[in-house]
Parts: C-alpha cells; sequence; structure tokens
C-alpha cells in the first residue's frame, strides 16, 4: 500500500498549478487543495503522490542543479523567494505562497540584517519593533517534542508538549508573555522532501480557551502583515 507523504498546510503542485493541502482524508484515500488562484478542488492522493515521485526523480537526475563539496544536490536557488521582493512591497501575504530557504531571510522582511548562520532553526524570534509580536517557525503536523496542529482551514493552531511537564511549563509561559501575537511561517517539507519556510498568518492567543484546554491555542488575527527595511542597530 502507497504511503501518504502529503501534509495539511505543506504546499506542492502538479500540472495545474501550485496548491496548499487544506484536508486528508485517508479513508476515502482524498484531499481537499487550494490553488493560489483561490480554487478549491479534491483530488486523489495517489495520482498527485505520483507526480510529486515523478518530480522528484527528475529532480535527482539533473545535472544542473547546485551541489555541495560532498555531492549531494541541492535545491535551485530560483524555487526560494527573495525577502527584498516583498520589503519593497512593505507587506507579505497569505495568497503570495511565498516561501524562504531559512529562518534568517523570513526575520529579514521585518528589519533583520542576518545571515543564515546567525539563526539555524531556533524555532522563533522576537520581532524588533513591536515588543507583543513574536515571529514563529512551528513545524505543522511534524510531530517531535511539540505537536503544532493547524486546522483545516487555517485559522487555528494548537500548540502542545509531548511531555506533559513541558507542556504545563509552555502554557504558564504563554499566559504571561508579554508577547501574545505571533507572525507564523510554518517549516513544511515540500513535494521534493525540502524544508521552506511559508507565512501562514499572525495569529493571536487565546487566553480563555488556553486555559481551559491546558495547550497553546492561537487563532489567526490577518492574512497579511506588514515588512519593514533594514534597522540599524540590531
Amino acid at each position: 500500500m502507497i504511503k501518504n507523504k502529503f501534509i495539511v498546510g505543506g504546499r506542492y503542485s502538479n500540472n495545474i498549478g501550485e496548491y496548499e493541502v487544506m484536508e486528508i482524508n485517508e479513508h476515502t484515500w482524498k484531499m481537499k487543495i487550494k490553488y493560489n488562484d483561490g480554487t478549491i478542488s479534491t483530488v486523489s492522493i495517489e495520482i498527485q503522490q505520483n507526480i510529486q515521485d515523478r518530480k522528484q526523480f527528475k529532480f535527482e537526475n539533473q545535472q544542473t542543479n547546485t551541489t555541495t563539496n560532498k555531492g549531494k544536490k541541492l535545491l535551485s536557488p530560483q524555487f526560494f523567494d527573495n525577502p527584498e521582493t516583498y520589503i519593497k512591497k512593505g507587506k507579505i501575504c497569505l495568497a503570495d505562497g511565498a516561501k524562504f530557504k531559512f529562518e534568517a531571510n523570513v526575520c529579514n522582511l521585518f528589519g533583520y540584517k542576518l545571515n543564515p548562520k546567525q539563526l539555524s532553526q531556533k524555532g522563533a524570534k522576537d520581532h524588533p519593533i513591536y515588543k507583543n509580536i513574536l515571529i514563529w517557525f512551528p513545524k505543522i503536523n511534524d510531530f517531535g517534542k511539540w505537536e503544532n496542529i493547524l486546522s483545516t482551514d487555517g485559522n487555528e493552531i494548537k500548540e502542545k508538549g509531548i511531555d506533559p511537564k513541558d507542556n504545563l511549563e509552555n502554557v504558564k509561559k504563554a499566559l504571561n508573555n508579554e508577547r501574545t501575537v505571533r507572525i507564523v511561517f510554518a517549516a513544511v517539507k515540500g513535494g521534493q522532501n525540502m524544508l521552506s519556510y511559508q507565512f501562514k498568518g499572525v495569529f493571536k492567543l487565546d487566553r480563555e480557551r488556553t486555559e481551559k484546554e491546558q495547550c497553546n491555542i492561537w487563532k489567526k488575527i490577518s492574512d497579511e502583515v506588514e515588512t519593514h527595511q533594514t534597522i540599524d542597530g540590531i
């Protein structure tokens, strides 16, 4: 039996265009997807997976791709977006479907001037201007120490620690932290199993539900956020 390789919130592409997975039903072996133009469709997981497998095969056999000194092929830089594009626009929107290679690239959207070695999979970074905002890089639906579950409509994230003690400490920390708003760039593995950071919106802590459910509940408040030119001295 074919194993499902897709995840909710992941971005992939087929012959029609690029899309985001909204829902997965492994009983019917179908999933609901949303293309960049807003079109929503229900498609066969098996067919879409075959498309991804063919793309992966072609990718692995391209001789023009960038290689490391160990000979391992890397994804072409053209696959990722340039932060400068969105800094010049003054904002970034969910509909843009932008992908960034490093957390540092994302932070540079908001006034930082970092290189990838200065910030690598740290999980979060304080917003340099607004004291109530955190730039967050959760691994969505890819459980390790934390469960970060994005709802099928993309409007809510449940953040829960696997270890009960860690979870309670995290809830307490969130309730007492002044940074109750998070700009979310999810760490997502795409069709070529390559990690990219994708904007999912601006979320705010739902204090009432967090206290009640004893896990952090983040509710979306915006599909776009302002970007900033580099700020000197940070």
